[in-house]
């Protein structure tokens, strides 16, 4: 394999994407592990795998593991180094991704319909396919308006044009 080739490889196994989410394992400050505390001796735990997974661009951690193996770590807010025998480390943070809101959602030029197939599965069924047809992996939340405008059907394609077609205008995708 060719240098270059493998570099490309190596980018896209170890690229991290705030929309899919990731898990970091042995996760580093400038350097040193992570921390187990936010800042120095508070807001350990949960917090410091937040403040981790925010710096770098996702929404929040959903788990964590720390170990208590005495080797040098970094604060995330405030950087010092702790070199003691106390020290704890964050060793695995999963992350989950950001949400995104998308207003007036289309699908092939026209307003996302309320029902992912034609009459039927509506409501958060179609928002829920709208977001995994954008790359997430769920839908938490959305709205949807009665306001008589051509709407298409996510899953099939129909175009609805009738009286009765309902408009998905508001989704939040995560």
């Amino acid at each position: 394999m060719n240098r270059t080739l493998g570099c490309v490889l190596l980018m896209m196994l170890c690229w991290q994407n705030p929309v899919l989410g990731a898990t970091f394992n042995n996760p580093q400050v400038e350097g040193y592990g992570l921390d187990y505390c936010r800042e120095w001796a508070s807001n350990c735990g949960l917090p410091a795998a937040h403040a981790f997974c925010r710096s770098k661009g996702f929404s929040k951690a959903s788990t964590y593991r720390y170990t208590t193996d005495n080797q040098k770590t970094r604060v995330i807010h405030g950087g010092q180094v702790c070199d003691a025998p106390y020290c704890d480390r964050i060793t695995q943070v999963v992350c989950q991704p950001r949400a995104r809101t998308f207003i007036n959602p289309l699908v092939g030029g026209y307003g996302l319909d309320y029902c992912r197939e034609w009459a039927s599965n509506c409501g958060m069924p179609a928002a829920k396919s709208f977001c995994r047809s954008k790359g997430y992996s769920r839908a938490i939340d959305f709205h949807y308006l009665k306001d008589n405008q051509k709407t298409r059907v996510i899953n099939g394609g129909q175009v609805c044009d009738a009286l009765y077609c309902d408009r998905i205008d508001k989704v939040v995708c995560q």
